[in-house]
């Protein structure tokens, strides 16, 4: 490898003293300043998820992550997703404070994927009653799931951190 990176550079190969050259494809079809070819970098887009987690008489609502994305089958809580930060305030006003208690807000958790970096804050509501808990059920196609249902449940590795720092 070390041989090929200071011998086989594109734009001045060495190929008049390399004793490879009789049985190179570059050198004997006269490409030698074409390859090798270097490879595109993979664009990483960010992504910043605030995650709302609300809950009710020891249950906490969680969703399946739906097709075409990233972590496909597994399970989280519902989510805010934007295109940049967003600050404490923001998250609060979208949600709405009718009907629940803001309990905390985590610091910003970062995961990075190899096309991703995804930046996470988690909000913790306790919704004060049950007829909230089923709106934001609906409004977030989620359903509520005890702690022993969780543990069973296959998470994102995010969210399986944050769950064993805060919520065991």
């Amino acid at each position: 490898m070390d041989f090929g990176a200071i011998q086989c550079t594109p734009k001045s190969p060495s190929c008049g003293i390399c004793p490879f050259s009789s049985s190179c494809f570059a050198y004997n079809e006269g490409r030698q300043h074409q390859l090798p070819l270097k490879s595109k970098k993979v664009k990483v887009r960010e992504r910043h998820f605030s995650y709302l987690i609300f809950e009710f008489e020891g249950h906490i609502l969680l969703k399946e992550r739906g097709p075409k994305d990233v972590w496909q089958g597994l399970h989280d809580f519902p989510l805010v997703e934007s295109k940049q930060a967003e600050n404490e305030e923001e998250v609060l006003d979208q949600v709405g404070s009718s009907g629940l208690i803001h309990l905390e807000t985590s610091f910003i958790y970062t995961h990075i994927l190899t096309h991703q970096r995804i930046f996470a804050r988690f909000y913790r509501f306790k919704v004060k009653d049950s007829a909230n808990f089923v709106k934001l059920q609906k409004a977030y196609d989620a359903l509520p799931n005890s702690v022993e249902q969780i543990h069973e449940l296959p998470k994102p590795i995010l969210i399986e951190n944050y769950w064993k720092e805060n919520i065991l």
